[in-house]
């Protein structure tokens, strides 16, 4: 089992319906940019969906300990979750072309952040809301293999 499929398993309460082949290659179109294989694939098989504030571990002991309260899926009605919402990519400076993708917050506004062009494309970033970025992971699997259960207190 992937640690994607552990995380949903786990963790999720609500998955999105999983989108076409052709609504991926028109969020790629509306957005100009060629989404890393893997995340594409990703979106295929789990879309998105909302959880239950597993805990995201970062290796920078910088980074706040938050729970992933939902990732954004393609085709969803509601405008907080759709993935390439124009007031989310819109939220960077210098982010025309797009240069990092929303695709997940925590409960607290924090986002997930996936770098779409540049050196390190592919690797995602945790964006805290009132400051810094920190490194997560280089893909969307090894970003899922870092959540775990709350530490009790």
């Amino acid at each position: 089992m992937s640690s994607i499929e552990y995380a949903y398993a786990r963790w999720a309460t609500e998955r999105l319906a999983l989108p076409t082949e052709k609504q991926v290659a028109e969020l790629e179109l509306r957005l100009s940019v060629e989404l890393p294989v893997d995340y594409r694939q990703y979106l295929l098989q789990f879309n998105g969906g909302v959880f239950d504030d597993p805990e995201i571990v970062s290796l920078d002991k910088n980074c706040p300990r938050r729970g992933l309260f939902v990732m954004y899926g393609i085709g969803e009605d509601e405008a907080t979750m759709e993935l390439g919402n124009r007031q989310k990519t819109s939220l960077f400076d210098d982010n025309d072309p797009l240069v990092v993708l929303p695709i997940g917050c925590t409960a607290f506004g924090d986002l997930i952040v996936l770098a779409t062009a540049t050196e390190d494309r592919g690797v995602i970033y945790f964006k805290q809301a009132s400051g810094g970025w920190f490194e997560l992971a280089e893909g969307i699997e090894e970003f899922f293999a870092s959540l775990r259960d709350p530490e009790p207190g």
